[in-house]
């Protein structure tokens, strides 16, 4: 649920935001042997598991003069782990129930020099816990030592318009994570590998050309490094293409029909934290009719 508050502060405009939120997920899991040739065999692993997430949130907003903007908010989640192993002895049951809390505040502020352009700043912390299958296994094999992970982001820019056919939005940021979770490779196993930085540029641009016709253009590049990792400090962290492209096309032909284009394009990008196998990248476009 979410309740908003506006009110008239010293002649300036304020909002509140307070809020929310619950989910809870219920699983059954089944594991079963596997051989050579990929058929399925017995069953080595079964348990029942309940994930839960509560959290709460306030925000405010406050307008100085006509043009600037405050944000300040936070948000407190509580996470909850229940894992019943139904299959394995005592001596190897791996059921257990875990909890994690953590606050996340943030920070911005908005500027609008003229009508149709926004300078923009953010600051925030991030939090990600771990998933159920992170955690724990059909099969017995659990991972309870895995820890979440946290962001602190920073991001500044612009937005704004040319006429009101053409919008755009830059924008650099930055992310240092705490803990980052990654999976590896070999063992199928996700864990911790400490902390890891992420800075990048991403710039869109849509237009409305013609009344029926939108097209866009966006553009990111991420460079990313292991921070303090004993073996591969320095190194780009696997799948994080440097550079992204995508572009597409919206056209509609009458009320109840529409037609999109859309391609993107990534670059290279490691498959190893040893920077050994290379993906070369790839292109793809998506074409869709849609009639009602």
């Amino acid at each position: 649920g979410e309740l908003q508050l506006n009110s008239s502060l010293l002649q300036d405009k304020v909002s509140f935001v307070f809020g929310s939120s619950h989910d809870k997920e219920t699983g059954i899991s089944k594991t079963y042997d596997r051989d050579d040739e990929g058929i399925v065999g017995s069953l080595i692993g079964n348990g029942t598991s309940i994930y839960q997430i509560s959290g709460i949130y306030a925000q405010t907003d406050i307008s100085f003069l006509k043009n600037l903007t405050t944000t300040l908010g936070a948000r407190y989640d509580r996470v909850s782990y229940d894992w019943q192993d139904d299959f394995s002895p005592d001596s190897s049951n791996t059921s257990a129930n875990t909890s994690i809390a953590a606050v996340s505040p943030k920070f911005g502020i908005a500027y609008n020099p003229w009508e149709r352009l926004t300078i923009f700043g953010n600051i925030g912390r991030g939090f990600n816990p771990p998933e159920m299958d992170q955690l724990f296994s059909s099969d017995s094999e659990s991972n309870p030592d895995l820890k979440p992970e946290y962001l602190t982001n920073y991001e500044v820019g612009f937005r704004g318009g040319l006429g009101y056919r053409i919008n755009y939005q830059i924008s650099a940021f930055q992310m240092d994570f705490v803990d980052q979770v990654v999976k590896d490779e070999d063992t199928e196993f996700y864990e911790n590998i400490g902390d890891t930085e992420h800075n990048g540029v991403e710039a869109t641009i849509n237009a409305l050309v013609l009344p029926n016709m939108m097209v866009y253009l966006n553009y990111s590049h991420l460079k990313t490094a292991f921070v303090d990792h004993p073996l591969y400090e320095g190194n780009i962290l696997v799948k994080t293409p440097e550079n992204q492209v995508g572009a597409g096309l919206r056209l509609t032909l009458f009320n109840d029909l529409t037609m999109n284009l859309d391609y993107k394009w990534l670059d290279k990008f490691f498959m190893d934290n040893e920077e050994l196998h290379v993906y070369q990248g790839h292109s793809i476009v998506h074409a869709k009719v849609n009639y009602s």
